[in-house]
């Protein structure tokens, strides 16, 4: 018997079915003339001793605790034909377990209307401008090389990449790689527990790109095209608006 980490959709459900319900104290089990004892197939559970290990194979929205005797164990997953939930995970403990902040929110989300930026936001596009010029390589590249990659794919997926259909603007052909800088800083602020991020000099502890994700939770997009520096702003799913032009000193 031991204790192993079960990813499972949004309502705390398998994610092969959804049918399902992962509760503390239920047995989950295989009927008997279903069972089959290869991984991958209808007729076995799976679940891990890693956490980190299940991304590998599905992309999970919530988490709990099972307890049970395996009968096969692999590197990354064990495979059961009947374990018991123990607990589920709270978003704050999924937090502490991953490094990261757990309360996933697509970015879209941040965009509900079209709005002007006031001397706040303007000035911390000032900040975030100053860091991106500090560094020789893009955001994007710099957040990518520090993060953990096995939740990366969910985490973009989810969270991220959910804005492409929505972005869109006069200049987005030749905004459209600072654009995915931008969302990188954003993603990269989710990751709570990194204290050093690499090729960057910054304070211990402190989120180098933290005011462009600060312009993205207030509903603006900082991007440039090479020769001026733009916030976009709009409704996700309509064409947005460039709101706030500076040209590059």
């Amino acid at each position: 018997m031991g204790f192993y980490y079960k990813g499972l959709d949004d309502n705390f459900c398998d994610l092969q079915t959804g049918k399902t319900r992962y509760t503390a104290g239920k047995v989950i089990s295989i009927p008997i003339g279903e069972r089959r004892k290869e991984f991958c197939k209808a007729g076995m559970l799976h679940a891990s001793k890693n956490i980190f290990d299940i991304f590998k194979f599905i992309q999970p929205k919530t988490f709990c605790i099972v307890e049970g005797k395996p009968i096969l164990e692999g590197k990354e997953k064990a495979g059961f034909h009947e374990y018991k939930v123990v607990k589920r995970l709270s978003s704050k403990e999924v937090s502490k377990l991953l490094n990261m902040n757990w309360d996933l929110r697509p970015i879209t989300s941040f965009f509900t209307k079209v709005k002007n930026p006031t001397k706040e936001e303007i000035e911390l596009l000032h900040e975030y401008i100053k860091v991106a010029d500090s560094i020789r390589v893009p955001v994007s590249a710099l957040v990518w090389g520090s993060i953990n990659a096995s939740v990366w794919s969910l985490v973009s997926d989810s969270v991220g990449y959910s804005v492409w259909d929505s972005v869109w603007c006069s200049v987005w052909y030749l905004v459209s790689g600072s654009v995915r800088d931008s969302i990188y800083a954003y993603l990269g602020s989710l990751f709570i527990g990194i204290k050093k991020w690499k090729r960057i000099k910054h304070k211990k502890g402190e989120y180098p790109f933290q005011a462009g994700a600060e312009l993205i939770k207030r509903g603006f997009m900082p991007c440039t095209d090479g020769k001026f520096w733009y916030l976009l702003s709009g409704k996700a799913g309509t064409k947005w608006k460039i709101v706030y032009e500076e040209k590059l000193k």
